[in-house]
């Protein structure tokens, strides 16, 4: 799975998750589900895939909340090989999910993030391959729940490419 997709899917990641055959909480749902419609959160990422550069940036806001779900937007870009490609998409996320294998907290940290010191808990995932397009990912995040969303920063490592991709949320503003 590429980094934009993992990303999108994992950006918002911020409960703890047991690991089990049938879904789980989703850690997703649980990093939104305490906001206010109209909270946001904004990161970036440069990554070096396969010899080409790239950027990205994106800006996630919460239109809805309910028991039964909660509606994201992701409106950003990535930049790469001297091209920009726009996107911009709804995303609904359900109480329960099954494409994680692993998430498991392995201890706290404290970061600097959009110029402040968070204290953060860390946790390590790993993603169904099944979920991960046939590759397994293994994603490390920074959690704190003043963001809305709950992730700080995130590295996420694939099967076939070993260096990880590092976003890090650059704003945000919880209501």
């Amino acid at each position: 799975m590429n980094f934009v997709a993992a990303f999108t899917l994992f950006t918002l990641l911020g409960s703890v998750f047991q690991e089990k055959g049938q879904p789980q909480e989703n850690p997703q749902f649980t990093g939104w589900k305490d906001c206010k419609v109209g909270s946001w959160m904004k990161w970036t990422m440069e990554a070096d895939i396969e010899g080409q550069k790239m950027q990205m940036e994106e800006t996630v806001t919460l239109l809805e909340v309910t028991a039964e779900k909660i509606v994201i937007e992701h409106k950003g870009k990535a930049t790469a090989g001297g091209k920009e490609y726009p996107s911009e998409r709804k995303e609904d996320i359900l109480p329960k999910t099954d494409i994680l294998s692993k998430y498991e907290k392995t201890g706290e940290e404290t970061i600097e993030v959009a110029g402040r010191k968070l204290a953060c808990q860390v946790y390590l995932a790993k993603m169904k391959p099944s979920a991960a397009g046939g590759s397994v990912n293994d994603i490390k995040f920074w959690i704190s729940k003043e963001i809305p969303g709950s992730v700080a920063r995130m590295e996420v490592t694939a099967d076939k490419d070993k260096k990880p991709m590092t976003a890090t949320t650059v704003g945000w503003e919880k209501k």
